[in-house]
């Protein structure tokens, strides 16, 4: 039901962009761009601890060097804040 109106809204933004736009970031001009996200696969942590005081922690092990490490950890804080509700520690360790 939600979605019915996310399609109204966004093409009634869409359609005065100029208004729009100014109100919400003070800009008058941008581009506006379609981003769709795939369907998440199952992802696993490596490690993830609650700990004594309710902090999280999740230790991801590597390896060799991951050029897209900040990245993964960044999409598992999220994947972990949007199940817990809170910001795990993170910790990458190099072995």
């Amino acid at each position: 039901m939600h979605q019915k109106y996310d399609i109204v809204l966004k093409d009634i933004v869409k359609d005065a962009p100029r208004r729009f736009l100014k109100l919400l970031t003070g800009y008058d001009k941008g581009k506006f761009i379609d981003v769709q996200f795939p369907d998440i696969q199952i992802k696993e942590v490596d490690i993830f601890i609650e700990l004594p005081d309710e902090d999280i922690v999740q230790i991801d092990m590597q390896s060799s060097n991951d050029p897209n490490m900040l990245g993964r950890m960044f999409l598992y804080a999220g994947f972990i804040y949007n199940q817990y509700k809170k910001l795990p520690i993170q910790i990458v360790l190099y072995v």
